[in-house]
């Protein structure tokens, strides 16, 4: 079995003697209206419990960044269940689940999940809810088709967003399809499929973002790719049109 999702285990936590028993996972999220702020709780129907949905989100990274991490825990004995849930975005690029520490994600592994009594499926469903909350404090500049987007309340989430397009940018913002630089998962760059000029100038914003961001990840912050990317049927992949310029 790879680096990619896993089943879930059961929680088990003490009773009232002492003894564990297991304890089944949330199973519902639902949004809450909490004083004009919208906020997502999960729901265990069997126990009639509601908790707030924990600060998980949806990161980016390299797959080489995650096998050199997934190498570490298995030289040290680690579990399957305690390697970090990834779900492939293309070729080189991997999205991972990852609980918001205030400065930085802790990678979210199939038992770090159970114990916060999460499914992976719930706990990605969660972080795309957030996500998507999370697009009116995006800044996009720029103007005619060509756009550059950031994310000051946490830049490293910036890439995330071109997994929900649709939610900030309507289909008539670019000359056909999205296109994307993400040389970097802090900076976000897109114009349309048909805008020949600005394709070439958006390949060369994706070769020198991830290039100077590889010599410099503390700078620049972490690498994701060169290649432009697209979204078909609501799924990121790489953009294979003309190599203009």
């Amino acid at each position: 079995m790879g680096i990619f999702s896993r089943k879930p285990r059961k929680t088990t936590q003490p009773d009232a003697s002492g003894a564990l028993e297991e304890v089944a996972p949330f199973s519902k999220l639902v949004a809450a209206d909490n004083g004009g702020v919208l906020s997502f709780m999960l729901l265990s129907p069997e126990t009639g419990e509601a908790i707030p949905f924990p600060a998980i989100e949806i990161v980016m990274r390299r797959s080489e960044e995650l096998q050199s991490v997934v190498d570490t825990l298995r030289s040290v004995g680690a579990e399957e269940a305690d390697i970090p849930l990834a779900e492939p975005v293309i070729s080189g690029v991997v999205t991972l689940l990852g609980l918001d520490e205030g400065g930085h994600f802790s990678d979210l592994s199939a038992n770090s999940l159970s114990r916060m009594r999460l499914t992976p499926e719930l706990a990605r469903t969660g972080a795309l809810a957030r996500l998507r909350q999370s697009v009116t404090h995006l800044q996009i500049d720029g103007g005619g088709g060509r756009f550059r987007v950031s994310y000051p309340d946490n830049p490293d989430l910036t890439a995330s967003f071109m997994l929900i397009a649709d939610g900030w940018l309507s289909g008539d913002s670019v000359a056909g399809d999205p296109v994307f630089a993400a040389g970097n998962r802090v900076s976000l760059h897109v114009c349309g499929s048909e805008d020949t000029e600005a394709l070439a100038g958006l390949r060369e914003i994706a070769a020198t973002f991830y290039r100077d961001s590889v010599a410099d990840p503390g700078a620049h912050g972490r690498p994701l790719t060169p290649s432009l990317l697209t979204v078909r049927d609501g799924v990121v992949v790489e953009f294979d049109g003309p190599n203009q310029g």
